[in-house]
C-alpha cells in the first residue's frame, strides 16, 4: 500500500498557475509522518542537527542529492550527481522492542524539496528504514514484531499541507487523520514495547519549501 497523499487539485488554469507559483516560491508546508526502524539522529555525517527556541528538541535535516538509481529504473537514490534534496525531521517517540533489542520511531518529516520518493530515500541512507517499503527498506519487515499487515502497508503518510487559498490569498491548512493502519501499529508498539523517548509537544513546526509542485511520496 502506497503513501496516504494530502493534496489540492486546481480547478482551471489559472488556479493550477497560482498554486504552483507557491511552490517555487517554497512557501507551501508539508508535513509527514512515518515509522522507522531504528532512532535516525546526528550520528550520520550527513546529518545536521538544528538548534531554535521554536523548534523542538532532537530536530535535523538531511541534505543530500537524488537521483535516479542506476540499478532499477523504478528507484531513486542518494548521489552526489543528483538534484538537491533536503529533509527536516524530528523524532516523536522511540521503543525499544525488549531489553538491548531493536528501536522503532515515530517521525514528524518535513520535505523541503519534492523529489521521487524523496523522504524513503533520505531516511533509508541513514538507515533509518521506513516499516512496510518494500522497495527501499525490506530489512525493517524482517521484525518479528510486524504482522501481515505492518509488512505489506507503507508506514508513511502526509498529514497535513499549508498554503494560500489561490483565490482569496487567505491561509489554509488541510489535514489529515493517521491511516487506521498507522494508528494501529503505534498502539502495537505501546502495548508490546518500552518507551525509551516521548516528545510530548508535537506540534507542527513551520518550514519553508522548495521549487517542486510534486510532493514526495
Amino acid at each position: 500500500v502506497s503513501t496516504q497523499s494530502t493534496g489540492v487539485v486546481a480547478r482551471n488554469d489559472v488556479v493550477h498557475k497560482r498554486l504552483q507559483a507557491q511552490f517555487e516560491q517554497r512557501s507551501v508546508q508539508k508535513h509527514y509522518v512515518a515509522i522507522v526502524l531504528g532512532k535516525p539522529g546526528a550520528n550520520d555525517i550527513a546529518v545536521e542537527q538544528l538548534d531554535h527556541e521554536d523548534l523542538p528538541m532532537h530536530y535535523y535535516r538531511l541534505n543530500r542529492p537524488i537521483a535516479r538509481s542506476s540499478d532499477a529504473s523504478t528507484k531513486m537514490t542518494v548521489s552526489p550527481d543528483g538534484k538537491p534534496s533536503v529533509t527536516d525531521y524530528s523524532i516523536r517517540r522511540t521503543w525499544r522492542v525488549a531489553r538491548g533489542g531493536a528501536l522503532f520511531s515515530l517521525v514528524d518529516v518535513h520535505p523541503l524539496t519534492g523529489r521521487t520518493h524523496q523522504i524513503r530515500v533520505h531516511l533509508s541512507s541513514v538507515a533509518s528504514l521506513i516499516v512496510g517499503d518494500s522497495i527501499y527498506s525490506r530489512q525493517a519487515n524482517k521484525s518479528r514484531l510486524l504482522d501481515e499487515e505492518a509488512r505489506t502497508h507503507l508506514m508513511l503518510a502526509s498529514v497535513s499541507l499549508e498554503l494560500d487559498d489561490p483565490e482569496t490569498g487567505v491561509r489554509q491548512r488541510f489535514e489529515a487523520p493517521l491511516p487506521p493502519h498507522m494508528t494501529r501499529f503505534i498502539q502495537q508498539l505501546d502495548a508490546k514495547c518500552t518507551v525509551v523517548f516521548d516528545r510530548q509537544d508535537a506540534s507542527n513546526v513551520p518550514v519553508a519549501d522548495d521549487d517542486a509542485v510534486n510532493s514526495d511520496d
